[in-house]
């Protein structure tokens, strides 16, 4: 099982959330790619590099991967 969670660091520089995570085979199908300077619509955001982006409202809860470990599934060890 391989997959990304995805974190914020909010403006006070001193914390970071974690906002979710997706499989990566998810993360394959859905992701958008953007080349380095595209401005986003919505939030003024401009890529400093060519990166791939998913929608937070297509990551999972992060709970999820600790109520997983919690139901013996080893696979996850490595992950939490």
């Amino acid at each position: 099982m391989e997959g990304y969670i995805f974190n914020c660091l909010l403006d006070d520089e001193n914390t970071i959330i974690s906002v979710g995570f997706i499989l990566r085979e998810e993360f394959l199908e859905k992701a958008l790619f953007h080349p380095k300077g595209e401005k986003v619509d919505f939030n003024n955001f401009i890529f400093p590099y060519d990166a791939y982006d998913v929608s937070v409202k297509e990551l999972r809860d992060i709970q999820y991967l600790f109520d997983l470990k919690k139901s013996n599934i080893t696979i996850l060890d490595e992950w939490l």
